[in-house]
């Protein structure tokens, strides 16, 4: 009996819907919390605009549940310069994230955005492949191009968006009628998706003390040894240049 019992939990706990944990970052005024809206079809996380700088709508962490086939949890956030403080995403972060996505707004007067390096200070520099670009308010665009708005940003931030070529999305959240949310539904599950199949259900969590001081030293290391090789090949031209020049004084000195 006691067998069967446990055989029957296992089925139990097998039969359950696997939860995909899917992370948004960004900015102020990104567009994170009306992207969420967009894609569950109804609103779930409070939006708004803001004339007040330094002012956000979402102020703490929370987390929206999409059933499908699978449980998503979208894990809407802060500002990202503020989210290291944020204690339910500090928890969240221990457990780990299936997925990463990096909100920039297709806004004009959006240009300094010091994000690259607060996503690595908060999931280390190993997140890239968990990562996917998002690129909000796509009706801004109008009659420009992707490619020209992505040449208007900071040359940090652009060749970072390069590296994801198969990895940008593109969205409007200013329609929030069935069709248009299922029809953005389905770019966003498929780059997704693309994301789960090279991960293969890896997830990215706060890189340890260990790992951090691993890749300083690793980082230490490698410029020591360059330090050490440029030093080498200096010394070696010096010497070449010394005998060249004053070789044939030494030979005569010797031969007297």
């Amino acid at each position: 009996m006691e067998l069967s019992q446990s055989c029957e939990g296992q089925i139990k706990e097998s039969s359950e819907p696997e939860v995909i944990k899917i992370l948004f970052l960004g900015g102020i005024g990104g567009g994170k919390s009306s992207t969420i809206n967009t894609i569950v079809g109804h609103t779930e996380c409070e939006t708004g605009d803001t004339f007040i700088v330094g002012k956000q709508i979402t102020e703490k962490t929370q987390i929206v549940t999409y059933k499908a086939d699978r449980v998503l949890q979208f894990i809407d956030t802060p500002d990202i310069e503020e989210l290291h403080q944020d204690k339910r995403f500090n928890e969240l972060r221990r457990q780990g994230f299936h997925a990463v996505i990096l909100v920039i707004p297709v806004k004009e007067h959006v240009r300094n955005m010091k994000m690259l390096s607060q996503l690595g200070k908060l999931l280390g520099s190993d997140c890239l492949k968990f990562l996917i670009v998002l690129l909000t308010f796509k009706e801004n665009l109008k009659d420009s191009s992707l490619e020209e708005f992505i040449e208007i940003l900071e040359l940090d931030l652009k060749n970072f968006i390069k590296r994801c070529p198969k990895r940008i999305v593109e969205i409007s959240n200013s329609d929030l009628s069935l069709e248009h949310s299922r029809s953005q539904r389905e770019f966003f599950i498929k780059a997704l998706e693309e994301v789960l199949q090279e991960t293969k259900g890896d997830v990215i969590t706060k890189p340890s003390r260990i790992q951090n001081r691993v890749k300083c030293c690793g980082y230490l290391l490698m410029n020591l040894l360059l330090f050490v090789f440029k030093l080498f090949v200096l010394l070696s031209f010096l010497l070449y240049l010394f005998i060249n020049y004053y070789g044939d004084i030494f030979l005569f000195i010797a031969d007297a």
